[in-house]
């Protein structure tokens, strides 16, 4: 579906992550979200936003999508460039960065997690 769609219109007001945006990105359709919650951190410059609370906003956004068909092309190729974070390697060594950061703060004895020879 998402590869049919003209636009993947994401009108959530609360995302854990936005997990409906990457799909739709990675399926190469162009996306129209609420700039709300995660989603701008999670979409960037790879989607247009507007103000869920506010038709009139979502309105504006898609006369603009509708009169400028050459967005479609740009915010296909800003999500596929914006995807490229999205991979597991790069989403373990954030975490295991992060793991690190946080768990070497305390004295290595509370944490035995820390002996594994991949954290040294």
């Amino acid at each position: 579906m998402y590869r049919q769609a003209a636009w993947f219109v994401f009108p959530s007001l609360y995302e854990g992550f936005g997990l409906p945006a990457v799909e739709a990105m990675a399926n190469g359709c162009p996306v129209l979200a609420a700039r709300a919650a995660s989603i701008p951190e999670v979409c960037g410059d790879a989607a247009l936003y507007f103000d869920a609370h506010d038709p009139a906003s979502l309105a504006e956004v898609l006369r603009r999508v509708s009169s400028q068909p050459e967005l479609r092309e740009r915010l296909v190729a800003a999500g596929r460039e914006r995807l490229a974070r999205y991979n597991w390697r790069a989403n373990a060594q954030i975490l295991l960065d992060h793991l690190q950061r946080h768990l070497l703060a305390r004295p290595t004895g509370e944490h035995p997690a820390l002996q594994h020879p991949s954290l040294r």
